[in-house]
């Protein structure tokens, strides 16, 4: 019984922590941008999620949209967020990506058609909605085959094709939060230089410059004067990814000395304050976060090889100590042949000599 209670109260908890988040993030994400548009990250977070974190997510995007006055900018987001939890409710494929996807592209067309039969708008500016549409489309789909890999596996894996839907969740979530721009730094920046850091660190110069170059893909996505600056982090991570595993501060000012170079080489130096304090917040985020980041999070194709050496390490102690066990095998035989020998001789001589006495059997045993 208290057994049942306990398993009931988990899961109202996480039903309660997941509204809640889905709520926040609803609330932040309607305030994101691309290239000074509104970001469909909303839409598509909405798309992927269940009916209830769904609501929750449209709920927060209105709340941001009311406060700041802004709710007939983006009138189309929230009739398409409206739609998607409409169809939620009649159907139970939601947490299919394939229905994810294609249900949250027709939604946000669906809406852009209506908004723009409304106020009249042209044809080319409908062909733009059904570009946004498919976008948001994909990255819902995305977003549904990351959520279930890692509810599955409870890591990132990063050694199968579900490694490119990590990779464009990464790049949408990262320019989401380019576009949060504070006074002297900026969260996207921020977090991109820290991951960039971490995978050159853990996966050397491949994971460093894989990393920079979704990094600056993010940036970009974003607005291409944040993105000007950091258009070269993918070289800084490759570069800095050759001394990995050495030295988290060796391989930070490796990481920050050609950053900065690089920054000064293109031309941008107007900006170069703001870029020195995001490479020093996300160096001081690197710190934190790498010696977190293990096999037990993240899972690439290096782990197999890993295992594989072990393996093949142990299988070689196993041969050498079987090998070591046949010779000392053989040393035991030949030591037991010998005293089998000695003790015959000694049987003959006895027969030879003492056969005939009489205290033959008191001497001998004696």
């Amino acid at each position: 019984m208290l057994k049942a209670n306990a398993g009931t109260t988990a899961k109202n908890y996480g039903i309660i922590s997941g509204a809640v988040l889905s709520l926040t993030g609803g609330f932040l994400m309607a305030g994101a941008e691309m290239n000074g548009m509104t970001s469909f990250i909303g839409a598509s977070v909405c798309g992927s999620a269940s009916p209830l974190n769904s609501t929750a997510v449209l709920v927060g995007s209105l709340l941001r949209y009311i406060l700041s006055g802004s709710l007939h900018k983006n009138i189309i987001l929230v009739c398409a967020m409206i739609f998607i939890i409409i169809g939620k409710l009649f159907t139970i494929s939601f947490e299919n990506p394939s229905w994810s996807g294609v249900a949250t592209g027709i939604s946000v067309f669906s809406s852009s058609l209506i908004v723009s039969a409304i106020i009249g708008e042209s044809i080319f500016k409908i062909l733009f909605y059904l570009i946004y549409s498919i976008f948001s489309g994909f990255t819902a789909y995305f977003l549904v085959i990351s959520k279930e890999s890692f509810r599955r596996q409870r890591v990132i894996d990063l050694k199968s094709g579900i490694s490119f839907a990590f990779a464009v969740v990464y790049a949408v979530v990262l320019s989401a939060l380019t576009s949060f721009d504070l006074v002297f730094v900026n969260a996207g920046r921020i977090l991109g230089i820290a991951v960039t850091l971490v995978a050159g660190y853990h996966y050397g110069y491949m994971g460093g410059v894989l990393c920079g170059a979704l990094t600056t893909c993010g940036i970009f996505l974003s607005s291409k004067d944040a993105g000007m600056p950091f258009v070269l982090l993918s070289v800084a991570g490759l570069i800095s990814g050759y001394i990995h595993r050495r030295s988290m501060g060796a391989i930070a000012i490796l990481f920050n000395a050609v950053s900065i170079l690089f920054i000064i080489m293109t031309g941008q130096t107007d900006s170069l304050i703001p870029c020195i304090c995001d490479l020093a917040l996300g160096t001081a985020l690197f710190f934190g976060i790498c010696p977190n980041v293990s096999d037990k999070w993240v899972v690439t194709g290096k782990n197999k090889d890993g295992i594989s050496d072990i393996i093949s390490s142990r299988m070689e102690f196993l041969a050498g100590s079987i090998s070591a066990l046949r010779d000392d095998s053989e040393k035991i035989s030949n030591i037991l042949s010998e005293g089998s020998e000695k003790s015959d001789t000694i049987e003959e001589l006895s027969e030879k000599i003492c056969s005939e006495c009489s205290k033959k059997t008191v001497c001998w045993y004696r």
